[in-house]
């Protein structure tokens, strides 16, 4: 007897957002040879909408990073993707900050410790709410 194997996604936002902030960091054409070569050509040119269906699945990420690694070894990999998950975090608060309250006087007069709690928190609700991944702080 096989046990089928558990799909999970993320909002086809949050894979746009991965995918533009590959491209800043990368350039259009460094993001379609990783595309390529993570056999994911469908993504080429065709990010995914701006919705929030799931849609953008965890293994699509996890091809995506492997192939980073694959391409440019262990450690430029791993500085390609910490680049671009930084721009995805300025990206998320763009797109995600109002509705998370963090953009409100409120939070940016808080103290440093207590902006990084409310802000983990706000970030973990986020994905609990909107994705398959569960988050605790």
């Amino acid at each position: 007897m096989t046990t089928p194997i558990a799909t999970y996604h993320y909002p086809n936002r949050m894979g746009r957002i991965i995918l533009l902030s590959m491209e800043e960091v990368m350039g259009r054409n460094g993001v379609n040879a990783v595309l390529k070569l993570a056999s994911l050509s469908s993504l080429i040119e065709k990010y995914p909408l701006d919705n929030s269906d799931l849609a953008f699945s965890f293994s699509t990420v996890s091809s995506l990073t492997e192939m980073l690694e694959h391409v440019y070894g262990p450690h430029g990999g791993r500085g390609l993707a910490m680049r671009i998950g930084r721009a995805c975090f300025n990206s998320g608060v763009r797109q995600y900050g109002t509705q998370l309250g963090l953009t409100e006087m409120a939070f940016r007069l808080l103290p440093l410790p207590a902006k990084l709690h409310a802000g983990a928190s706000a970030f973990a609700e986020l994905f609990n709410r909107f994705t398959d991944q569960r988050v605790r702080v």
